[in-house]
């Protein structure tokens, strides 16, 4: 199946050219399996209250390309492609919110990356399911966000263009900023792409001012 390629961050475009670096480390791993009884698994699926006592923990197990692991109060998982391994993991406050992150960013950007519209959207579907509402609805919006800003960045910061300067890299990456904070707001721009940048600035302080 054809899929649909994510154009990556100009900014980390033109510091991969320029310095032969790539800039991201994964945050968090999921947690040890443990596997819910059929009485649970129901339980979690309809959104009903855990039961008393200490809460149990449990990681995405290797799935089905569209099936989908609830995880009482702390994840939902699906696999973003076509092999089991490739999966990704959405996780869940104590309140049953949508923790959004830089690693809530990369799991998007699997999504888009790895499915055609169509496939994505029927995976997104799934997860809500199993999502608390809330957590499905911030989930349908931030993917809405990030299609838009795909979009938008494929139109006017198209990768590949040349970089012969520390301050046309400057430039570029000021110009990918403010189109992140057009498309997500300041606060979850910061939250989605803020430790990226910052590397970003700091390999840019190191690159020559004449990269000719």
């Amino acid at each position: 199946m054809p899929v649909r390629r994510v154009v990556v961050g100009t900014g980390v475009a033109l510091l991969a050219g320029a310095l032969g670096l790539a800039v991201w480390l994964d945050q968090q791993a999921p947690p040890a399996a443990v596997p819910l009884s059929g009485s649970e698994m129901a339980r979690a699926l309809s959104l009903a209250p855990p039961a008393a006592g200490p809460e149990s923990t449990a990681a995405p197990t290797s799935l089905a390309a569209a099936s989908v692991q609830p995880v009482r109060r702390q994840s939902v998982s699906i696999v973003a492609g076509q092999e089991p391994s490739d999966m990704v993991v959405f996780r869940l406050d104590r309140q049953g919110r949508l923790v959004v992150d830089e690693a809530t960013r990369l799991d998007i950007e699997k999504l888009f990356a790895q499915n055609e519209p169509a496939e994505r959207l029927r995976k997104q579907q799934a997860l809500a399911a199993a999502l608390p509402p809330a957590a499905a609805r911030e989930l349908a919006a931030l993917m809405v966000r990030y299609d838009n800003y795909q979009e938008a960045q494929l139109q006017q910061l198209p990768a590949g263009q040349p970089v012969n300067s520390r301050e046309v890299a400057l430039y570029e990456l000021e110009r990918l900023q403010t189109l992140r904070v057009q498309y997500f707001g300041t606060p979850l721009a910061d939250r989605l792409f803020g430790s990226e940048e910052k590397q970003q600035r700091e390999l840019l302080g190191q690159m020559p001012i004449d990269a000719n």
